[in-house]
């Protein structure tokens, strides 16, 4: 999670579309990091992009970034990947109250 967040602020203000602003897996390879380290710093990411990107308003860019995560995590997988998982989801809820999807007793009760 450390070396994700830093390297996302790291490339944060660097211009990257949504899907390719994921930094080259050779990057990770040359940091000694496992192919699942990997994966979790990539997932983590994009998940931290989403979040960014919800922050500014800017939901079918957010839901386009938590899709992938979806391609990545799993509510039963490693500790990463689940609480990935769950920010997803809570990020995903949050874009349906904002944009009306749901109605804000609907976020509360966590019904979607």
């Amino acid at each position: 999670m450390r070396v994700a967040g830093a390297r996302y602020i790291h490339f944060s203000d660097q211009s990257f579309d949504d899907f390719s602003m994921v930094m080259h897996l050779f990057g990770y390879a040359l940091s000694g990091l496992s192919e699942e380290e990997t994966r979790d710093v990539e997932l983590v990411h994009l998940l931290l992009a989403a979040a960014e990107k919800v922050s500014y308003q800017q939901y079918e860019r957010a839901s386009r970034l938590l899709s992938r995560c979806d391609w990545i995590a799993a509510e039963r997988a490693n500790s990463v990947q689940r609480v990935v998982y769950y920010f997803a989801e809570a990020l995903r809820g949050r874009i349906d109250k904002e944009t009306g999807r749901i109605t804000a007793e609907e976020f509360r009760a966590g019904t979607t």
